[in-house]
């Protein structure tokens, strides 16, 4: 592949198979084009669609998440939409960003974080004193000004590794 963004985005699909298996969800694969219907980047994890985007630089990561917002919602034929954006500089796919629609996790209050249901917004672990270009709080910060606004209404953003314990159906050993 010679597209770098497509070398970034499939990489990226691939480390987050890794940690999805690693951390309960071990039927978790890359997704196979299935003729003329997508139905999103992983496969495995019963009744979500995955799409997964990697951003280059800080100032891309709002405009990945709301892409791979739209693409979960259309692929998602019924299934709950998750997206999934990779964060410059971050190997560990547990921090990355994730976000999915508040209306499909009426009882994630039950996941191991104990939080009560989620709200509609971020949820992102935001450390006042980290001054990185990565940081939640500066990306979140830099997006409030962007064309477009940075959340869709009624989408919960958190970490992967919050977003993932709260779905039903994950493995625990």
């Amino acid at each position: 592949m010679s597209n770098p963004n497509g070398q970034r985005g499939a990489k990226a699909e691939r480390d987050l198979v890794v940690w999805l298996r690693e951390n309960g969800w071990p039927d978790a694969c890359r997704a196979r084009g299935e003729g003329s219907v997508d139905r999103g980047d992983i496969g495995g994890i019963p009744r979500v669609a995955v799409q997964v985007k990697a951003a280059k630089r800080p100032e891309y990561v709002m405009a990945r998440l709301r892409e791979a917002q739209a693409g979960a919602l259309v692929q998602a034929h019924g299934r709950r939409p998750v997206a999934v954006v990779k964060l410059p500089g971050v190997g560990d796919p547990a921090q990355w960003w994730a976000a999915t629609t508040v209306q499909w996790l009426p009882n994630a209050g039950a996941g191991r974080f104990g939080d009560p249901t989620p709200r509609p917004g971020y949820d992102l672990p935001i450390d006042a004193c980290d001054v990185s270009k990565c940081s939640p709080a500066r990306m979140i910060h830099a997006a409030i000004g962007e064309h477009g606004g940075a959340l869709r209404d009624g989408w919960w953003i958190t970490t992967c590794e919050r977003l993932f314990a709260a779905l039903p159906g994950a493995v625990t050993s």
